[in-house]
């Protein structure tokens, strides 16, 4: 699932994921967003928002907006 999500950020460019501990979607860019295998987290790091850090456990669903200039 993972491995997916990262294909679809890096083709696409940004995808918007839900997490259980989270009550709206989560915007992960590719420049902002970090994937890490070996502690199994997602790191979203834009510089407007605070550092934010989901276990890959947590990850729900995501999807590719429509509007490429969201």
């Amino acid at each position: 699932m993972i491995g997916h999500l990262r294909n679809d950020i890096e083709q696409h460019g940004e995808v918007h994921a839900t997490f259980e501990e989270h009550d709206e979607d989560v915007e992960l860019r590719k420049g902002t967003v970090d994937i890490c295998d070996d502690c199994q987290l997602i790191t979203v790091d834009a510089a407007s928002e605070p550092i934010e850090r989901f276990g890959y456990d947590s990850l729900v669903s995501w999807y590719m907006p429509e509007d490429r200039r969201h």
